[in-house]
């Protein structure tokens, strides 16, 4: 009986990252376009929020495992940048019209800044009000590029779909962002939990 549980929660767990991952892109899309903002900006701020590395990171801290959090967020990072870019170049080669350099030096300076924080073998409070704060001023940075006109400007068939799209409803379409990180969010626990 455990059997046929476990694999009934992976199969709907892989359906829901499946068919969410879709409509997640659809809400990026609307809401940037409904608020005026950047795609990229609102990918930052809400599909760049990991809540299970969060979760992980914070509950290795406190339980005094703080390889397990430091492990979950190097893990995430090199996987967004090698794994996820890699396979997905394999696939589709991306090609951007315009990437400034000032966007992707954000990366680089995260990664900088908790290399010289945690250099000498510990991170304080302090230095996770300072990685804290270096958040706020990466998006807050990331928003005055967009502003001025300097983002990673869309290609193809989604460059295509945003000149032709009507006036979309900006609010059910960060509705339907936020549904759809839930949705992926409870589908990748439940694909685990089905493993």
């Amino acid at each position: 009986m455990n059997t046929i549980i476990s694999i009934a929660l992976f199969i709907v767990g892989l359906g829901l990252v499946i068919y969410f991952a879709e409509k997640l892109v659809k809400g990026v899309v609307g809401t940037s376009l409904g608020f005026g903002i950047s795609a990229f900006l609102v990918s930052v701020i809400f599909i760049g929020f990991d809540p299970e590395n969060l979760v992980v990171g914070a509950v290795g801290a406190a339980e005094g495992i703080a390889g397990i959090a430091l492990g979950s967020i190097v893990g995430a990072a090199m996987v967004a940048i090698a794994l996820a870019f890699g396979i997905t170049a394999l696939f589709a080669p991306m090609k951007f019209e315009q990437v400034p350099k000032q966007v992707l030096i954000v990366p680089i300076l995260a990664v900088f800044l908790l290399y010289v924080l945690g250099f000498n073998g510990q991170l304080t409070r302090i230095d996770g009000g300072l990685l804290l704060l270096g958040f706020v001023l990466s998006v807050v940075y990331l928003f005055w590029l967009g502003r001025r006109g300097l983002d990673i400007k869309p290609t193809g068939e989604v460059a295509e779909t945003l000149e032709e799209a009507e006036e979309l409803n900006k609010w059910k379409s960060l509705g339907l962002l936020l549904l759809s990180l839930a949705a992926i969010i409870v589908g990748s626990e439940m694909l685990i939990s089905g493993l």
